[in-house]
């Protein structure tokens, strides 16, 4: 009967963990390549199998069950006893010291205590000292030389060589001759499990197997070498003649039975991917809920599962998706587009650099000349993207490569919608395709101008409560390089609230209201101009006119100047209401008030918006009694505000060296119900008299100055007073004679 015995020396193989499961039924193959060694005869030469697949694919885990196999003590294939050696070509270099260890090994597990093996170390370590004395000749030799005297060098390197007794050498042949003739009398069968070759450079590479075809002919010996077969062949035919079918036949030469690790089908690979992955979920605290796993899952298959192929790439997915989602908090990213992400890095590390290259830049404003055709010019753009991100994926058919395109425009629809950049729903779910997340994901990190979102929704919270403190807490974040980012996430929590919070939204009025002027970058905005957009797109959440006028009459209320409580009224609009009038008596009060007030303490417009939104308030005012002689009183006490009411119902445009107002008739009429044609006469006459070649315009591209509004206004009151009394004049004409036509008549009836 076999006897099953291990070397007691101690076991330096390793293996990955998955060895200790048999997930892809390997122990089965393993098993059986254990007994067919077993039941071969002993021989007078070694039997050298190799195990070939590429690397990661699971050959150290066939040798681990191997090993497993061995040692066990139901292995009665065979009735000539059997020990396992332990040896790793990767712990030694150099040829002498390799075959050396691989001897005493061999011997090592026939008979542990046998003298030769104390012997052949002590010679190693001899060996050893002569490299070392060798080195130190070399060194003085070279020194002898920079000193230039002639053949100093020559003389000490003899030297040297002369101290080291001929015993310090290593004789293989003799040690090879001895171990041949303990293996051979040993009786036992010695079998040697070689793994880690992959791992080698290629000189050792050159070293391992020329030093198996050394030992070819020692008796009762089997060598399992794992190995990736096509690496192999290429490291030894580049050494021979630069080709790898001369390594492939060189390796063919030495290895008796060649054996291919069975292939994994890509079903069984991707479930246990996914497997590990729900391991990696459940061990960070993270989840997917059923709606991510919904777009996850399919996007995995179609993108991913093609290209996993060996358990080592599970692996190294399994690890990297440990590592991303310790760096990405739960609450700062979307962990769907993680997992996709990091399997993009591990199976396509060029496409996920070309990702990093072109995303960003997608949503760039590109203005083309007249005579370009844009749409034709976005198809161009878009179909030169494509061919940046296939490129790794030039060697599958066009058919495969038409679904690689369609998986990854479903995970990145950006790249085929390039102005959904800002699209709320993909920033909601913190997704990788919105502009607002997409660094987090390769940075690791929170960018300086970014903010995170447990910060926004902390400040929600208590903004949402009222709670003190949240004003200051607003400002500093407000104040910050961060103030874009922190108003565009409290846009999207404020949308998925259930109902539009009054003190939140009071909150960001009356701090924003405050801040202190700062320079403004035109391509970036403003923050004020942000928090406008943010405002009116909470407040259309709502929908009842009574509860809107309440809202917005304390958002203006909470307004800390003027200017900013126009823009509320300009720019949040009211449900149902699409022209600027101010339906809402009391926000038309506040509105008038503050308009007063800051006229009366002298604070004028600042810009043509602000005269323009002033006069709007106060000409519409002026329907209300008691603001339109609060309102008259103001003009007679400040003439140079009739101008500003004059503007209301003139076009305003950009304004050019001053000139923005573009005349229309109906301004006189406004301005006249709102204050009496009296007192508007009045206060334009004391403008002066028009230049004698000033004209009203006429046309629709001319504009004005402020002061010029005010001449045009004169002339249309002119030229209306005197068309009424060409108007009275006439009409007194043709009445005179229908009197005089009837008394002609009369007197002829009489």
């Amino acid at each position: 009967m076999a006897t099953s015995t291990t070397s007691t020396s101690e076991p330096i193989y390793t293996h990955d963990q998955e060895a200790e499961v048999d997930e892809f039924e390997r122990k089965d193959f393993a098993q059986r390549i254990a007994k067919t060694v077993l039941q071969q005869p002993l021989s007078h030469s070694s039997l050298i199998v190799s195990i070939v697949g590429p690397w990661g694919s699971g050959k150290s885990t066939v040798l681990k069950y191997i090993r497993d196999e061995l040692a066990q003590d139901k292995c009665k294939v065979s009735n000539d006893p059997y020990k396992v050696a332990n040896f790793n070509p990767w712990r030694y270099s150099g040829e002498d010291t390799l075959l050396l260890h691989l001897f005493t090994e061999l011997v090592h597990a026939v008979d542990p205590d046998l003298a030769a093996i104390k012997k052949w170390q002590e010679m190693e370590r001899a060996a050893k000292q002569r490299t070392r004395l060798g080195k130190l000749g070399a060194n003085l030799a070279g020194l002898a030389a920079h000193l230039h005297t002639p053949g100093s060098g020559t003389l000490v390197q003899s030297a040297i060589s002369s101290i080291l007794p001929e015993e310090f050498k290593i004789r293989l042949d003799e040690i090879k001759e001895e171990v041949s003739l303990h293996l051979s009398r040993s009786k036992l069968r010695v079998i040697m499990p070689i793994d880690d070759v992959d791992r080698l450079d290629p000189q050792e590479i050159l070293l391992l197997f020329r030093s198996l075809k050394l030992i070819a002919d020692l008796p009762n010996t089997t060598f399992i070498i794992a190995m990736d077969e096509e690496h192999v062949s290429q490291v030894i035919g580049k050494h021979i003649d630069g080709n790898p079918e001369t390594g492939r036949r060189y390796i063919e030469k030495i290895v008796n039975v060649r054996l291919t690790l069975p292939a994994i089908p890509d079903h069984i690979l991707e479930s246990h991917t996914l497997r590990k992955v729900g391991e990696v979920l459940r061990k960070s605290k993270r989840e997917l809920s059923q709606e991510d796993v919904y777009w996850v899952r399919p996007l995995f298959h179609r993108l991913h599962a093609p290209f996993i192929q060996t358990p080592r790439k599970v692996k190294a997915i399994q690890n990297a998706l440990t590592f991303a989602l310790g760096l990405l908090p739960a609450d700062e990213v979307n962990t769907g587009d993680v997992i996709l992400l990091e399997a993009t890095r591990i199976l396509h590390p060029d496409l996920y650099q070309k990702i990093q290259e072109i995303f960003p830049h997608i949503h760039s404003v590109y203005k083309p000349s007249d005579h370009f055709n844009t749409h034709e010019l976005g198809e161009q753009q878009a179909k030169e993207r494509w061919e940046i991100l296939l490129v790794p994926f030039r060697d599958l058919t066009p058919h495969q490569r038409e679904g690689i395109k369609s998986a990854i425009g479903s995970w990145l629809p950006a790249l085929n919608h390039p102005e959904d950049k800002d699209r709320a729903e993909w920033r909601q779910k913190k997704r990788i395709c919105s502009s607002a997340y997409f660094w987090r994901y390769f940075s690791g990190a929170i960018q300086k101008d970014d903010v995170r979102d447990m910060t926004v929704i902390d400040w929600v919270e208590r903004a949402f409560q009222d709670q003190p403190g949240c004003n200051d807490e607003l400002k500093t974040h407000l104040e910050s390089p961060k103030a874009s980012a922190f108003l565009a996430k409290v846009q999207d929590i404020g949308e998925q609230l259930p109902t539009v919070s009054k003190p939140l939204l009071i909150s960001l009025v009356y701090t924003i209201s405050r801040l202190p002027e700062m320079e403004v970058d035109s391509l970036v905005g403003s923050t004020r101009s942000n928090a406008l957009s943010i405002l009116d797109a909470l407040m259309r959440k709502v929908t009842d006119p009574r509860e809107w006028d309440d809202l917005m009459t304390s958002l203006v209320q909470a307004s800390g100047n003027l200017q900013w409580s126009l823009w509320l009224w300009r720019d949040i609009s009211e449900p149902n209401q699409s022209s600027q009038e101010i339906t809402s008596p009391k926000l038309l009060s506040e509105l008038t008030k503050q308009c007063i007030t800051a006229y009366e303490d002298s604070h004028n417009p600042q810009g043509e918006m602000d005269v323009s939104l002033r006069a709007g308030v106060l000409i519409q005012a002026t329907s209300q009694s008691q603001w339109k002689k609060k309102i008259q009183a103001l003009v007679r006490k400040r003439p140079d505000i009739t101008l500003h009411l004059l503007t209301w119902g003139c076009a305003l445009s950009n304004s050019r060296e001053g000139k923005c107002w573009r005349w229309q008739d109906q301004a006189a009429t406004y301005v006249e119900n709102a204050i009496g044609s009296l007192l508007l006469k009045r206060n334009l006459q004391k403008l002066g008299k028009p230049p004698t070649d000033f004209q009203k315009p006429d046309g629709r591209h001319t504009y004005l100055t402020l002061e010029e509004v005010g001449w045009a206004c004169l002339e249309t009151m002119k030229k209306r007073d005197a068309d009424a009394k060409a108007q009275k004049a006439g009409a007194g004409t043709s009445g005179d004679n229908e009197n005089s036509d009837g008394e002609s008549a009369a007197s002829r009836q009489g």
